[in-house]
């Protein structure tokens, strides 16, 4: 919808515009892994691509202020205000892709990390238990 509205592009380019960047959004993990697991791991991995996807959302709302791209009249008036509009939402597009990519790969393995396992604590827990079980009956006797 906002490849047609506000930069005034037909259904069909719309449309294949979308396919390319959901394409890339889903091979970027890919490489994104790659880089976490060769070079600078997850959590280094998670902050640079992070800040490249934060970027890539500051570039979309910028472009989003600019003035819509009406086609028939960009020759008429400013064509490098719509060039600047374009280009934010293709760079920034772009970053958050790659963003993506970075993060998606990186992210449900760092929340695995945040579980503790629990076979220990259900061995102590029941270890606890009986010690509690013959006090009460060391009591009722």
């Amino acid at each position: 919808l906002y490849f047609t509205t506000a930069l005034g592009y037909r259904d069909a380019t719309a449309v294949a515009l979308f396919a390319y960047m959901t394409c890339l959004a889903y091979l970027t993990p890919l490489a994104g892994a790659v880089v976490a697991d060769a070079w600078l791991g997850r959590y280094k991995t998670i902050l640079s691509f992070g800040l490249v996807y934060g970027m890539g959302l500051l570039l979309l709302c910028f472009g989003a202020f600019l003035p819509d791209i009406d086609h028939a009249t960009v020759a008429v008036t400013a064509p490098d205000q719509y060039f600047t509009k374009e280009l934010c939402t293709f760079i920034g597009l772009f970053l958050v892709c790659i963003g993506t990519g970075g993060i998606k790969p990186c992210v449900s393995a760092f929340g695995a990390d945040q579980v503790q396992v629990c076979s220990n604590n259900t061995a102590n827990l029941n270890a606890n238990e009986n010690a509690n079980l013959n006090a009460n009956e060391n009591e009722n006797a």
